[in-house]
């Protein structure tokens, strides 16, 4: 019978071989899984999607608990969102309200002016909606392709806006598109009118020169503006309707006048072509009937 020391001494090296050589073997053994997947072997294909599907359902149990607490997080936070946003638009809101008013009661009262002094109404605008198809401009223009041509009664010259403003003029008419001259092109000359620190009105031009801000132009010397001032076309010309709001004084440094245009480029979707306009004599108000004149006394002889 052999001692149980010889087991232990025989066991050791076959230990110590193993160890040796297990980490070569592994290595071996990861190249020939990396190489058998990259030529699909079919054997090493088929093995790995049985492991992938056993290991399925394991992985949906573990995973629903952190994607329920994922959920209940967003939602938590979607929550308060909506508390904050519903409480900022009610404020804005009972503003809108309050200026709803006092507009309506303007509005009254400047019809009722109008009547009492025989005032001609302005003449209805005519317009029409097109969609920005591309932005053609380049390092040297500043121009977008809209969809709407000759064929919709586009004309060249229509003055194209959004609700926040001014964003430039028809120059090209085709068939079913047309082509914008931006404000800030080179090109695009824009009489407009600034405010001043004493409350008048200064007449100007925008002149465009490729950056987002166009400058002031032609103020008089002794005139500058404060930043912030609101600039607005002034009609002269009889291109661009007066009163459009274009942007505000962003910058006013060595004499040169910045200019922010309220229209944000980067996010134009539609524009609303301005097309001239239409007077209708029926809409006119009644011209109230002129005061008798008393006869002048005669003269002494």
């Amino acid at each position: 019978m052999k001692p149980l020391g010889y087991g232990r001494a025989v066991a050791q090296p076959l230990r110590q071989l193993a160890h040796r050589f297990a980490f070569g073997a592994l290595v071996v053994g990861s190249v020939g899984l990396m190489i058998a997947t990259r030529f699909d072997v079919v054997p090493v294909t088929d093995l790995r999607t049985a492991i992938a599907d056993a290991s399925t359902p394991a992985l949906e149990l573990f995973s629903r608990p952190v994607a329920s607490l994922t959920g209940l997080t967003d939602r938590i936070g979607t929550l308060t969102d909506l508390a904050a946003e519903n409480a900022r638009l009610t404020e804005q809101n009972e503003r809108l309200r309050h200026w709803e008013q006092v507009a309506l009661r303007l509005a009254a009262e400047n019809t009722a002016l109008r009547r009492q002094l025989g005032v001609v109404p302005d003449p209805e605008q005519r317009f029409l909606s097109a969609r920005i198809l591309a932005d053609t401009g380049g390092p040297f223009v500043r121009t977008l392709l809209i969809s709407a041509g000759a064929r919709d009664g586009m004309a060249r010259d229509g003055i194209a806006v959004t609700s926040a403003g001014l964003v430039g003029r028809v120059i090209q008419v085709g068939e079913t598109s047309s082509r914008l001259l931006l404000l800030s092109d080179l090109n695009s000359r824009v009489p407009v009118t600034v405010e001043t620190p004493d409350g008048a009105a200064q007449r100007a031009i925008l002149a465009g020169d490729n950056s987002p801000r166009p400058a002031l132009a032609y103020l008089p010397p002794h005139v500058m503006p404060e930043v912030g001032a609101r600039v607005v076309t002034s009609g002269e010309g009889g291109i661009f309707p007066p009163g459009l709001a274009v942007g505000r004084v962003i910058s006013v440094e060595e004499g040169q006048i910045r200019v922010e245009p309220f229209v944000d480029w980067r996010r134009l979707d539609f524009v609303r072509i301005l097309l001239g306009t239409e007077l209708h004599p029926e809409g006119a108000p009644e011209v109230s009937p002129a005061l008798p004149v008393a006869p002048a006394p005669a003269r002494s002889q």
